[in-house]
């Protein structure tokens, strides 16, 4: 009996990190909960992404002349098109959008509010305001910080293909991925970041409105030191 083949494939997309400078070939591999290979029959469809938006897995690395599995950071996104190749584009496009947005700051004067709230009732027009214009200007470092910090994203791990052949598209799921330490680095650089002329009181309200914005941009990093 002639078996229908599966609407979706993986197809090993490269990853690059390199310690040297050349580029390595490396899968990442996949953590608890990961999609590596699903079969199904014509016409079923893939109703859940097969990663999460954001997560860590292990990919190959070259230290020291030997390819070694070291842990990444990757974002995932989707695209579609009547043309393979380009929903494959879209979708690592998308996931390099995913990153860009990731770091535009929102609710600045929510967060500056919470924060100052937190220290004390009694807070100036001048207190407020002066926070809120370092978080503004911390802000704007950020969108510098994403620029650069996009450029350091590779093709990572697998890709998952779903084909319809009703429409004729082509749904793809990629991932953009970055060595581990690498984020943590662009991490501890944002969390360095202080602003000047503030008084110990407005310092301390910065402080909790910078870590309520880097703990959405960087989720997981700096549990360890905060321990």
């Amino acid at each position: 009996m002639k078996r229908i083949l599966s609407i979706v494939a993986i197809s090993v997309a490269m990853v690059a990190f390199v310690s040297c400078g050349s580029p390595k070939k490396a899968a990442g591999s996949p953590t608890p909960g990961e999609v590596t290979q699903t079969e199904s029959v014509e016409g079923v469809t893939v109703n859940q992404a097969p990663w999460s938006q954001f997560g860590y897995a292990y990919g190959e690395g070259y230290k020291s002349g030997k390819i070694v599995e070291v842990p990444f950071v990757y974002f995932t996104a989707v695209g579609e098109s009547n043309n393979q190749r380009i929903a494959e584009e879209m979708a690592r496009s998308a996931a390099y959008s995913l990153i860009s947005n990731t770091f535009n700051v929102k609710n600045i004067d929510q967060k500056v509010s919470n924060a100052m709230s937190e220290i004390t009732d009694e807070n100036t027009d001048e207190e407020v305001t002066r926070v809120t214009r370092a978080t503004e200007d911390f802000s704007r470092y950020l969108s510098q910080v994403s620029t650069s910090t996009v450029q350091g994203f590779t093709p990572f791990g697998e890709t998952v293909i779903q084909f319809d052949p009703e429409s004729k598209l082509y749904k793809i799921w990629a991932r953009v991925g970055m060595p581990a330490k690498n984020w943590e680095k662009i991490y501890k650089n944002c969390l360095n970041y202080k602003p000047k002329e503030l008084s110990t009181k407005e310092l301390k309200a910065f402080e909790k409105v910078q870590k309520d914005i880097l703990g959405t941009i960087f989720p997981g990093s700096g549990e360890d030191e905060e321990e």
